[in-house]
């Protein structure tokens, strides 16, 4: 009696401890990584901040699934330390013929190494898109720009001398500008710069000064400080075309005529200092448009302004009755990074 009650007790002993096994290794369900550089994620969301790199063929314990996100455990590191987290069901695949789910008895199965990617199934779900294509852009941000412009000047009168230099002989004076802004906001904000520009023009005419017919080539290049207040409309988010308007105000840095006469036989150069026949403070409008290239951290771009100066530049204040006047105007393309 005695030795069938303890092989009875042994057996029983055998298929408690069978079940509990296979029971156990049943819920502990194993995931491989099939994707290069797959993303551990300290959260289901797309945007939430990465926690780990993850190598292709990489074997991960299966927690909990949440719709398509699986979280998931690494093995512990040499400290014991368990790192857990979510995966998008797109960069993984579960191992054996188990289904997540379902009650099914599961059968002992052992890791493979990482083995060839095999076919994912076509599934009726949008392409997942990785987090650093949606990072989002700082209310902030410190703009570099230059470029070139293209100066002008309207007046009703100018002279050299006695001699009157005509409109006609007036051309557009070229030259690079640069400087620093501050912009605020995402789809409409506003943009701050300081920048330098030259304005000014050139003059090509011909004149007679006592009887003698002279050659004229001039420069009149204003030197100026200006700082655009802007608003600015994106006109999608991201990457966008944009456009811009505002007002300007300038302040006179300096204001030289750089002039050469010639004759058939002589040619005289010389350069006047005008900034004390202008006034220090010039103002006016700025309209402009352009393109953005978000690239996560920062943004590139090209735009293109046209400045319109409204303030009569020319110091009148002796002759209060004068109608004379200069006005400045340019136009401007630039390249820029914000960051």
């Amino acid at each position: 009696m005695y030795k069938h009650t303890t092989f009875f007790l042994l057996l029983c002993l055998i298929l408690v401890f069978g079940i509990s096994s296979s029971w156990i290794h049943a819920q502990t369900k194993k995931l491989r990584v099939v994707e290069e550089s797959a993303k551990l994620l300290l959260k289901p969301d797309p945007e939430s901040q990465v926690v780990r790199m993850l190598p292709l063929g990489a074997i991960l314990e299966l927690d909990i699934q949440e719709d398509e996100w699986y979280r998931v455990k690494l093995p512990p590191d040499q400290k014991g330390f368990v790192i857990s987290g979510y995966i998008h069901s797109q960069y993984v695949e579960v191992l054996g013929d188990e289904v997540l789910g379902e009650e099914k008895t599961a059968k002992p199965q052992v890791e493979s190494p990482p083995r060839e990617k095999e076919p994912a199934p076509i599934q009726p779900k949008p392409p997942y898109q990785p987090p650093t294509v949606t990072k989002p852009q700082k209310a902030f941000q410190v703009k570099l720009m230059g470029g070139l412009g293209i100066a002008n000047l309207s007046f009703s009168d100018l002279s050299i001398g006695d001699q009157d230099i005509l409109e006609s002989a007036k051309k557009s004076l070229s030259g690079i500008f640069g400087g620093i802004g501050l912009s605020y906001g995402k789809a409409i904000g506003i943009q701050v710069n300081a920048l330098y520009m030259r304005k000014g023009a050139k003059f090509a005419d011909e004149a007679t000064i006592d009887g003698v017919q002279v050659d004229i080539d001039s420069n009149l290049n204003i030197d100026q400080l200006s700082i655009p207040i802007l608003i600015k409309y994106k006109l999608t988010p991201g990457s966008s075309p944009f456009i811009l308007a505002g007002g300007e105000i300038g302040f006179v840095l300096s204001a030289k005529l750089a002039y050469t006469l010639s004759t058939d036989t002589l040619s005289q150069s010389d350069e006047e200092d005008l900034k004390e026949d202008l006034k220090s403070m010039d103002y006016g409008l700025v309209f402009g448009a352009g393109y953005e290239a978000n690239l996560g951290g920062f943004c590139i771009g090209l735009e293109g302004r046209y400045h319109l100066g409204l303030q009569n530049i020319l110091d009148i204040s002796e002759d209060l009755d004068s109608d004379e006047y200069i006005k400045t105007s340019a136009a401007v393309i630039a390249c820029f990074i914000k960051f």
